[in-house]
């Protein structure tokens, strides 16, 4: 009996020592959705633990949108110029496009292995076609899909790869230019392909959900309507309301003219 209980404390003395270092050693990146409306924060949370917190290595973090988000390229760059993010993103966005002319596209945000890294992605929603049937449209967002790591130094780089027990693999080659990523060849050895794939605990503090009102397509004919009225309307107004100008600057004109002749 004493024996069953030995084995038994040993096994999961073993199990629980497994658990705690798979706990230390994972990554912990949180996820939620700020704001109301069109234009909202994607607030991520990125933990690591020592000893990775304290080396020099970079993340990059993989982030997937739909064709219903876009982002602000100036707004971007504006923060990155700040130093409040550091993030890989497309360099032309065309914001005036409607969700069913436009395609997915990805971001890589990109940090360093701190105990806590706290990034604010602004993203915005386009505009739908209208609908008879509703009046607002779901969207759901995706979470990060995957992370990956680099090391400056040999030692460091080998040192993660031991801690998070990272696959042997060539890597992954990052292309900015694009942006995108992939696994690079097995026997060629790259500066761009330094990028090991990380195993992460993600967290959803939030529902990354939201519903975007959307016009109503039978309305359509009575607002074109309305808008070629008021706009006729309007332009008749500024017609009226503005010929008085140019006849008081012609009278005043002729009073100084007048004026002048008399003083001669």
């Amino acid at each position: 009996m004493r024996e069953i209980l030995f084995v038994t404390c040993f096994l999961l003395g073993i199990m629980s020592s497994l658990q705690q270092k798979d706990l230390l050693s994972t990554p912990v990146v949180g996820v939620e959705l700020g704001e109301e409306g069109f234009h909202r924060n994607l607030i991520y949370t990125v933990q690591f633990d020592y000893p990775l917190a304290g080396k020099t290595c970079e993340y990059i973090l993989r982030q997937s949108f739909p064709p219903s988000v876009y982002i602000n390229v100036d707004q971007l760059d504006d923060l990155s110029r700040k130093d409040k993010l550091k993030a890989i993103y497309p360099r032309f966005v065309d914001i005036e496009k409607p969700t069913e002319d436009s395609s997915g596209f990805e971001i890589f945000i990109k940090g360093t292995t701190k105990v806590t890294d706290t990034i604010h992605l602004p993203i915005h929603f386009r505009y739908h076609a209208p609908s008879e049937e509703q009046s607002f449209i779901p969207i759901d967002l995706f979470a990060p899909n995957a992370m990956y790591i680099s090391c400056p130094s040999q030692e460091e780089q080998t040192f993660v790869e031991r801690e998070l027990e990272i696959e042997t693999s060539p890597g992954y080659c990052l292309d900015e230019t694009i942006p995108t990523i992939r696994e690079g060849p097995k026997h060629i050895r790259d500066a761009t392909c330094k990028w090991k794939d990380i195993k992460i605990a993600l967290q959803i503090k939030s529902p990354l959900h939201a519903e975007i009102p959307i016009g109503n397509e039978s309305a359509h004919p009575t607002v074109l309507y309305i808008t070629i009225i008021a706009s006729w309307v309007v332009s008749l107004w500024t017609i009226l309301r503005t010929r008085h100008i140019p006849i008081a600057i012609n009278a005043n004109l002729e009073e100084q003219r007048l004026l002048q002749r008399k003083n001669k």
